[in-house]
């Protein structure tokens, strides 16, 4: 389901732990093989960067609520936890674009910027059309280490408010 891509910066190689959500450096290749970068993200301009920003009103029953709450709670407390939910497949909405606008209704008030992962995933796991159609991408803005997720589906960057996800380097990828 995850699957690292092949990232080289400045003569070492940068691995990101799914467990810590930290990335780290080595001179070492990886023992795995990693794939190569994607082709809609090494040209972003494949992606089309203009999405329709869906206004609809969606269902949010109380477990979709409490999902987006524990969502937002594991990313800023208990890592690993974010990491186990994203196994999880509610298939609820029709695609990533109606979930995207769920987790938004979930989390208004909240800063939205920050909320990456976890609206990521939410929309990963809630998209009956993320299985086939969609993914997942985990980046780095190098040389820093400040870090970004977004979905991509259908060739559409599925959140209408995220414009900066094109500067960020893809590590590791999540499909279906």
């Amino acid at each position: 389901m995850y699957k690292e891509i092949n990232l080289k910066h400045n003569n070492k190689y940068c691995y990101f732990n799914k467990w810590l959500g930290l990335t780290y450096f080595s001179e070492k290749k990886m023992q795995k093989e990693a794939i190569a970068m994607p082709v809609e993200i090494h040209n972003p301009f494949l992606v089309h960067l203009r999405t329709s920003k869906t206004t609809q009103k969606v269902k949010l029953s109380f477990i979709i609520k409490l999902y987006a709450a524990l969502l937002v709670w594991s990313a800023k407390h208990c890592y690993p936890f974010i990491y186990i939910l994203s196994y999880l497949r509610l298939c609820i909405y029709e695609d990533a674009q109606q979930a995207s606008w769920a987790f938004q209704q979930c989390t208004m008030g909240n800063q939205q910027k920050l909320l990456c992962l976890p609206r990521s995933i939410f929309i990963a796991t809630t998209s009956m059309r993320f299985k086939e159609h969609g993914t997942m991408y985990i980046g780095i803005f190098l040389p820093s280490r400040n870090m970004h997720a977004w979905v991509i589906e259908d060739s559409l960057q599925t959140d209408g408010w995220d414009n900066y996800w094109i500067l960020y380097q893809p590590l590791i990828m999540m499909r279906g």
